[in-house]
Formats: C-alpha cells, sequence, structure tokens
C-alpha cells in the first residue's frame, strides 16, 4: 500500500482540494529539497580558548630608577645558586626576600660606583661567566628566561661589586665588645647556658653580640640609602 501510495505521490496528476487537476511534483521537490537542507545544517563547534602562557616578565620594583622584573630576580637568584662557592656571601644579609635583596644590592651596587670603592678584574669576570654557562646549560628554567650573554655578564659584576662592598662595609661597622656586655649578656640567659661556666662561653658570646651590633648597623646604613636610590617594591 506504500507502494502504491508513493506512485501516486510521484504521479504527474492528482486531484486537488476542489477537484480540479494539479501538477505536485514541484511541490515535493521543495518539500525534499527544504527538509535535506535542515537535516544537513553544519554543526557549529566551539572551540575552547587557548590557555595563556605563564608570565615570565613582571615589574616588581625599581631602584635607583632602574626598572627591576621578575625575569631578572629569577635569574640573579639562579646566577647565585651556580656560584655559591664562589662569591662568598657576607655573613650579614641585604634582606631573606628576593626581590628585596636585589632592590638593595643594586642601591648597594650604585653606591660603590659612586665611592670608587670596588674594582672587578675582567679575566676573573669572565671566568665566572664560563661557570655559570657551563653549569646552568642544561636548566630547563634558565633556558626559558633567555639571558643574554651582556646581561649575564653585567649582573655578575654588579652583584661581585655589591657583595664586596657590603663585607668592606660590615668590616668597617664591626664594635668592640666589651667584657661587662659579655657578663650582661650571660646573666641575662643563665637559663641557656646551664650549668656551664661564663669562661667556657665567653669567646662565643663575643661572637655572638659582635655579629648581632654589626647586623643592626649595617640595617641602619641600609636604611638611608632605600631613600636615596629610591627603592620601591612593587
Amino acid at each position: 500500500m506504500v507502494v502504491g501510495l508513493n506512485q501516486r505521490v510521484l504521479g504527474l496528476k492528482s486531484l486537488g482540494p476542489f477537484g480540479f487537476s494539479c501538477n505536485i511534483r514541484p511541490m515535493l521537490l521543495a518539500f525534499l529539497v527544504s527538509t535535506n537542507l535542515a537535516w544537513s545544517k553544519p554543526k557549529i563547534e566551539i572551540q575552547s580558548q587557548p590557555k595563556p602562557e605563564t608570565v615570565l616578565t613582571q615589574t616588581v620594583g625599581t631602584a635607583a630608577f632602574q626598572v627591576v622584573t621578575s625575569r631578572e630576580v629569577k635569574a640573579v637568584e639562579m646566577i647565585t645558586q651556580a656560584l655559591e662557592k664562589e662569591f662568598h656571601e657576607p655573613s650579614v644579609q641585604l634582606s631573606p626576600n628576593n626581590v628585596s635583596r636585589l632592590l638593595f644590592e643594586i642601591a648597594v651596587y650604585r653606591e660603590s660606583q659612586n665611592l670608587g670603592a670596588i674594582k672587578v678584574d675582567s679575566g676573573e669576570l669572565s671566568k665566572r661567566v664560563n661557570m655559570v654557562k657551563a653549569r646552568l646549560e642544561k636548566n630547563s628554567d634558565w633556558k626559558k628566561l633567555e639571558v643574554t650573554d651582556a646581561e649575564l655578564r653585567n649582573w655578575i659584576e654588579r652583584k661581585k661589586i655589591a657583595m664586596d662592598f657590603l663585607k668592606l662595609k660590615a668590616s668597617s661597622l664591626t664594635t668592640i665588645v666589651t667584657d661587662q656586655e659579655i657578663q650582661d649578656y650571660y646573666e641575662k640567659n643563665r637559663a641557656k647556658f646551664g650549668s656551664t661556666p661564663l669562661a667556657d662561653q665567653q669567646n662565643n658570646i663575643r661572637l655572638f653580640l659582635q655579629r648581632e651590633n654589626q647586623k643592626q648597623r649595617v640595617q641602619e646604613w641600609l636604611t638611608p640609602l632605600k631613600t636615596e636610590y629610591q627603592i620601591r617594591n612593587d
């Protein structure tokens, strides 16, 4: 019966609603075409947006009118670790924070340059540059920073001068600890020393008090440098 109906539908003639003969083939074709187009519309796929790349460089502060970036902080940190034995960092640190330490390092370097206090041998500098290259050449984090030879040389020279000047300054700020100061510290901290007599702890106490006094004096020296060289931590 379906076949017969299809044959009638596909026939050339059919009766209209009022009994008149009409040709329905054009109407049928239009219906089939419109139906096919509706089913064949392409699907619109929403593509996910690519994830943004990790930002390797952003401004973290300024010192001596120089903008410091996170890239530079990371690079100097890796250089310092690579040359840990060669740099012989002073006992007094500029700051425990990496960013603040670099900002003060720039200020101390500029102060040394203004006074002409420290010079770096060109041959020694080249040797340290080659050391860093050799020790970090396979480090993936170092490769991402894309440090140029000029940057590497400048950063090593700056750190060497700043550290040497800091040592020189700290040495000049070392104070003499009196026997009375040692006695007072010992009496205030008897619980820590227990039954150990003062004579056995005298040298240790003297060194400790010297270091503490030195740290305090270095911080007092650094405080005006922060203003003079306009150190700002973003």
